[in-house]
């Protein structure tokens, strides 16, 4: 990267910086993008009144003040679709409870708050903090909302001494309602001082306060390091990075026959179910009256949502340098190397063929890297854990013998290597018949070329359902070009029974699994000799457990599982792949 280069991302991720130190809650975000907005010429509605809209206008729509939606309608929408990118303002913190101040001993005083969002506790600790938010204030014929923010060092969270926690650095657990209170005085404050103090700052009485919604802010400076200042440290990075990244964007684009929309919810971190969440009818509202604003039918809106295009922008995380253990080898990203691209199997993320290839389109017309992230897998993973690039075709037949036939072909690349284009097609194809809801076969075979050797995979799985137990089995046979190493078997074979329970829980499963390989490669060669190595050593494992489940009050899991391995004398187990105990509870929601 030339100088030029360097001053100018610089000088855009001090821009992010300062808009994401100006944004410490969902409420300020929101105004600064509608003064933005406002600048632009955008005109903004109120979601109870009557919209007058027209060809070629520019609005912008709030919900709870920690929503907004911005709509640019191009010049000739006769034939219109919605370009929407979606991203959202809130980010894990501490909210303040409404009798917050609490009495330390006669001596402190600190506040009482609660989670908000799933963080990582360690990093709030030892550092300035404040309060932002809002307040709900009483006033002649009504009420209104005041933003809050308290521009000084006000609060911290002190951690434990070492010498009174000799464990503190073997691991940690945070209680957040005893552990994580911030520190806000060293004496104890009259009742209502911290919303008298609030009351000050925006210049109103106590009492004409009637509600606030307040949370913690990290004080800490925006920081640019590293040997070539590649990196950025700020809070709130996720998700105020895309929500102004994609806000610039729709400010750059242009879309004379359809409408472009910028879209940032609050309460991500929290599901999303609220009345301003991306779940809620905001969205939808919004595009429904645009619609009808243009004096287009309800088919015509049904046709131009068809054929819309939304894209979710959200961080990923890159490869961590002391924990790469923790990603996917061939699916995984790295900093400053390019916008990532995030699919998972269970649509957690719900990218697909057809998503990811306009994407990919609209990235290499503006010159931008893409990068790919998938969640890890497991069984056979080490065997036939292989990701690539290409496209995939799908058949379906419903009647008579059910069956799906799946096929594809891919560049050889992976997904992380997208510069260079192998000579070499890899190719899958995967059918699955479906006899009954009880029974379902699975057949696949796949060619991949790693580097040199061409690798054939074959695979074959069945298994069994009905209401008590659940069986299955699969088989995996891999065999290596030119005899440069040996084929590798792989085995998984599972069953399990449930036995109905009355009382407290629902239903108790047994559960007993054996699953084996052998010697494995991953197809890429010894940079000294020249020959393939092993990867992962021949193994068996025998698996044998229970499952106690709820269904009632909340639906919840609690599994305990032991875990036996068997190596040959000459093979070396990964520390993740020997015998243990594992004890889980899982929730759904």
């Amino acid at each position: 990267m030339d100088k030029k280069e360097t001053v100018k991302y610089r000088e855009e991720a001090m821009e992010l910086a300062a808009f994401i130190k100006e944004s410490p809650t969902p409420f300020h975000v929101t105004a600064n993008i509608g003064v933005i907005l406002e600048k632009e010429g955008f005109m903004p509605l109120q979601e109870s009144r009557k919209w007058e809209m027209k060809a070629g206008g520019k609005y912008y729509v709030t919900r709870n003040h920690s929503s907004i939606i911005a709509f640019e309608i191009g010049e000739d929408p006769a034939d219109y679709n919605f370009q929407i990118a979606a991203s959202h303002s809130d980010s894990p913190t501490f909210k303040v409870k409404e009798n917050a101040q609490m009495e330390v001993r006669g001596h402190y005083t600190k506040l009482n708050t609660e989670g908000y969002g799933g963080m990582l506790c360690g990093p709030w600790f030892d550092r300035p903090l404040s309060l932002a938010g809002r307040a709900v204030v009483k006033e002649e014929g009504g009420l209104k909302e005041c933003l809050v923010k308290i521009d000084r060092d006000l609060l911290m969270i002190p951690s434990l001494a070492i010498h009174m926690n000799r464990q503190a650095n073997e691991g940690q657990s945070f209680n957040k309602q005893t552990d994580m209170l911030p520190l806000i005085a060293g004496r104890v404050l009259e009742e209502g001082e911290v919303k008298a103090e609030i009351a000050g700052e925006i210049g109103v009485k106590p009492d004409e306060i009637l509600g606030m919604d307040l949370f913690l802010y990290n004080r800490m400076e925006p920081s640019i390091w590293g040997m070539d200042e590649e990196f950025l440290s700020c809070p709130q990075l996720d998700d105020l990075q895309c929500a102004y990244a994609s806000l610039k964007g729709f400010l750059a684009g242009k879309n004379p026959k359809g409408v472009n929309v910028f879209a940032c919810f609050d309460n991500e971190e929290v599901g999303s179910g609220t009345k301003q969440g991306a779940a809620s009818t905001f969205l939808a509202d919004v595009l429904k009256r645009i619609n009808s604003g243009l004096g287009k039918t309800d088919e015509d809106f049904c046709r131009a949502a068809a054929f819309s295009f939304m894209i979710s922008c959200d961080n990923a995380h890159a490869v961590h340098p002391n924990y790469t253990q923790k990603t996917d080898e061939g699916n995984c990203a790295y900093i400053n190397e390019g916008i990532v691209v995030k699919s998972h199997a269970g649509q957690k993320y719900t990218s697909d063929g057809v998503s990811i290839a306009i994407f990919k389109a609209i990235c290499e017309k503006a010159g931008v890297p893409l990068q790919y992230f998938a969640n890890r897998s497991f069984i056979a993973k080490q065997v036939g854990n292989v990701r690539d690039v290409g496209f995939t075709g799908c058949y379906t037949q419903k009647e008579g013998l059910p069956f799906i036939l799946e096929g594809g072909l891919f560049n050889g690349s992976g997904l992380t290597n997208q510069k260079e284009w192998h000579k070499t097609l890899n190719y899958s194809i995967k059918a699955q018949l479906l006899p009954n809801k009880n029974w379902n076969l699975t057949l696949s075979t796949q060619m991949i070329k790693p580097e040199h050797t061409r690798i054939n995979m074959y695979d074959a799985g069945i298994y069994y359902q009905n209401s008590r137990f659940h069986i299955e089995a699969e088989y995996l046979y891999k065999m290596y070009g030119h005899e440069a190493f040996k084929d590798v078997h792989a085995v998984n074979s599972f069953v399990n029974y449930d036995l109905p329970l009355k009382k407290v829980f629902n239903k108790i499963s047994f559960l007993a699994r054996y699953d084996m390989m052998t010697d494995h490669s991953n197809g890429l060669a010894d940079s000294e000799t020249g020959v393939l190595k092993i990867n992962d050593y021949a193994r068996h494992r025998v698996t044998g457990g229970i499952t106690l489940s709820l269904s009632k009050a909340f639906i919840a899991d609690l599994r305990l599982n032991f875990e036996k391995y068997f190596y040959q004398k000459s093979g070396v187990p990964k520390e993740s792949e020997r015998d243990k105990i594992v004890i889980e509870f899982m929730t759904r929601f």
